[in-house]
């Protein structure tokens, strides 16, 4: 791995997202994605609820120090009416599950070989 740190931000076209991009410390080079184009986004419309793009940014990137996940939906409301959409949201949830499981064995790993 090189000296630089790398650190994927989710929803880095967001609020919160964006301002995790301006906050990085030296040394971290973050690396945006974000559904819409925007100011860090360096992956620009990778869809979070599905698993083959999620999968394939990964491979992309190679490998990462971190992911900080500050992307959102905003529109619950919306969300709660339209049951396409609340089954997505449903499936990202368990998604999100699925990876913190992946990188918690990762670091487990990484542990035990230190």
């Amino acid at each position: 791995m090189s000296q630089s740190k790398r650190v994927l931000v989710t929803g880095a076209a967001g609020m919160l997202g964006s301002q995790v991009l301006l906050s990085a410390p030296d040394g971290v080079r973050t690396i945006g994605t974000d559904l819409v184009d925007g100011v860090g986004v360096d992956e620009v419309g990778v869809d979070l609820a599905d698993e083959r793009a999620v999968g394939e940014l990964f491979e992309r990137l190679g490998e990462l120090t971190g992911v900080i996940h500050t992307a959102a939906y905003t529109a619950v409301d919306r969300a709660e009416e339209e049951e396409e959409l609340k089954q997505q949201a449903k499936l990202m949830d368990e998604e999100e599950r699925r990876l913190e499981e992946q990188l918690k064995k990762v670091e487990q790993a990484r542990k035990a070989s230190a």
